[in-house]
């Protein structure tokens, strides 16, 4: 049994994975436009078109769903939402890896209306999430000491806040980054064509 602590880090990940996949699931939600586009980039990255696109879509978006409700269900078992957040974002890393390798560079609409370009910035953004689910799948195997209710709500809203702080500036950050690297490239390429 681990104690009281880390608990509160395995909340805190579950809130922080509840909150990015929360974003992504009404980001596709949102409108028409937001699963069109979604849709739109499962045609790119899968090579698919018409109908089993979109049954692919509409799969993904289900699994997003249930990995929300097992991360931020109060009843469910704390490695049950890890273990489905980590699976969907190993299948999104590879997604994102066979598309690079087959020369796709198409727009992410992970988020809906925030979308990204596919690329390194993507693969490090999804490696960094999935990299959240190993320590709490470690803690959660011995079942963690239950912390008081503050402690617990201080957790996940820290959580939460770290899930909605990723999402925002998370692009923004990787875009500055890549123009300290590469200022000519990452200029050239944000020029219209």
């Amino acid at each position: 049994m681990t104690g009281p602590v880390m608990g509160c880090v395995v909340l805190a990940e579950r809130a922080a994975l509840g909150t990015v996949f929360t974003v992504a699931v009404t980001g596709k939600l949102r409108g028409r436009d937001g699963f069109a586009r979604f849709r739109t980039t499962v045609e790119r990255i899968t090579g698919l078109a018409g109908g089993p696109a979109h049954r692919v879509a509409v799969a993904v978006l289900t699994m997003e769903v249930a990995a929300v409700l097992l991360l931020l269900g109060p009843l469910t078992p704390p490695a049950a939402g890890l273990v489905a957040a980590g699976g969907l974002l190993a299948v999104f890393t590879g997604a994102v890896v066979r598309a690079m390798r087959r020369g796709v560079f198409a727009e992410c609409a992970c988020f809906g209306e925030r979308s990204s370009l596919l690329g390194y910035p993507v693969l490090v953004r999804n490696v960094l999430l999935l990299a959240i689910t190993a320590p709490g799948l470690v803690l959660a195997a011995a079942p963690p000491r239950a912390a008081g209710p503050l402690t617990a709500a201080l957790a996940i809203t820290a959580g939460a806040c770290a899930g909605v702080l990723f999402v925002r500036y998370y692009d923004a950050l990787a875009g500055r980054i890549l123009m300290r690297w590469h200022p000519s490239r990452t200029r050239r390429a944000a020029e219209p064509g």
